[in-house]
């Protein structure tokens, strides 16, 4: 979200500041910040995103990143130069904001822990379907044992019923 917000702050110096959002890990602060941006930045930019949008991005649904990221790209492309021009911001631009390139890097880098992050994901989600095959054939186990359990016990109870009546004629 910092980034997103930090690549805004580089195309639009004036829409953002920074100091409104951090690097949070729970959901509801990332909405939060999500809102705050959407409020304070998107809106203005003619690019609102919706509640929806922003669950998803709090909740990092696979492709909502990339979704915003390319909203932000047509209308930075889409930019008219007579008016509001990218040369005319590179004039009022933070000398200490990244460059072109390090926040093309930083996408990047953030694509590439995304596929790695889905990755890991689908290992997990394998590893769940086989760990619940397993436990069914646990049950199974568990269920075949319970039965031979219980007719022994009534093979025993019968056995000694009869050892009984032995006895009782004795």
């Amino acid at each position: 979200m910092v980034l997103i917000a930090e690549i805004l702050k580089y195309f639009y110096p004036r829409s953002v500041d920074l100091h409104n959002y951090s690097a949070v890990n729970s959901k509801s602060a990332k909405a939060k910040n999500w809102e705050t941006l959407n409020k304070k930045v998107l809106k203005r930019l003619k690019i609102p995103i919706s509640n929806d949008m922003i669950s998803d991005l709090s909740s990092a649904v696979p492709g909502a990143a990339e979704e915003l990221l390319q909203k932000i790209k047509d209308k930075v492309e889409a930019v008219d130069m007579s008016s509001e021009s990218v040369t005319s911001f590179d004039s009022s631009r933070d000398e200490n904001a990244p460059s072109y390139e390090e926040i093309s890097q930083a996408l990047q880098d953030c694509q590439q822990q995304i596929t790695e992050k889905e990755e890991v994901i689908n290992s997990l989600k394998a590893d769940v379907v086989h760990v619940r095959g397993l436990l069914k054939l646990k049950e199974q186990h568990i269920a075949d044992l319970t039965a031979q359990l219980k007719r022994l016990q009534e093979k025993c109870s019968d056995e000694i019923k009869g050892n009984n009546e032995i006895l009782s004629f004795i």
